[in-house]
């Protein structure tokens, strides 16, 4: 219904021309003025606390590293030292216990066993039994044992080994004389001779003492007993 109205009529008052031409404004906030304040201190301590935070850590991590390698080459010298400390044992130690205990078998070398075998051993025994044996036993009944004669090298199937008119026996046992010299003092007279016919001593060729042998005097016609008369 408005289509009748002339636009062009340019006579009729705008209302709202004030409105639309004026620029539009908006509120603006109060406006607080500026303090001097400083930073928020949090803000401040906790910047400052990071910045010097990251050198200390690094200082104390340092620090570590070096007391655990001085601790790891601490260890390695302890090792080092008980290694060495080993060998020398094995090396001198063992090698003197193992040469003084090379003379601890002398010990059991000096065992005494060996006494009751030399002590208890038969030979005693048996030389006692053939000893015994061999006194009874005398084979020409010359009063002198088989052993016995073997040991004064006389003929042990013969009474008078020496042929001096004395038996083995009783020159050995009685007369004190040789069984295998006929003539035991050597003055010229046999054994048999001085005991049995001139009665002289057979083992002291001057038996009167006067300074002729008994069998000299006997061959000159003196008496070998009695010192001739001055």
């Amino acid at each position: 219904m408005f289509n009748n109205l002339d636009p062009k009529n340019k006579d009729i008052d705008d209302i709202f021309a004030d409105t639309d031409s004026a620029p539009a404004t908006t509120p603006s906030a109060p406006i607080i003025p500026r303090s001097d304040a400083s930073p928020m201190p949090s803000a401040v301590n906790v910047s400052a606390v990071a910045s010097n935070l990251e050198p200390e850590e690094a200082d104390t991590r340092s620090k570590m590293v070096k007391v655990l390698r001085k601790i790891f080459i601490f260890i390695a010298i302890l090792a080092l030292v008980g290694v060495v400390a080993y060998f020398i044992y094995a090396k001198f130690l063992i090698n003197a216990v193992s040469d003084s205990s090379d003379n601890v078998p002398i010990v059991p070398v000096v065992e005494t066993p060996i006494t009751p075998i030399v002590t208890t051993t038969p030979i005693t025994p048996a030389t006692t039994t053939v000893v015994a044996t061999s006194t009874v036993l005398d084979t020409d009944k010359d009063g002198l044992s088989d052993t016995e004669e073997q040991v004064l090298s006389t003929d042990i199937n013969n009474t008078d080994t020496d042929g001096d008119g004395l038996t083995d026996g009783d020159e050995v046992k009685q007369y004190l004389t040789s069984p295998i010299l006929k003539d035991t003092d050597n003055d010229g007279l046999t054994d048999g001779a001085e005991v049995n016919t001139h009665k002289t001593d057979p083992n002291n060729a001057d038996t009167d003492g006067d300074t002729y042998k008994d069998g000299a005097e006997v061959t000159a016609g003196y008496d070998p007993l009695t010192k001739p008369i001055k």
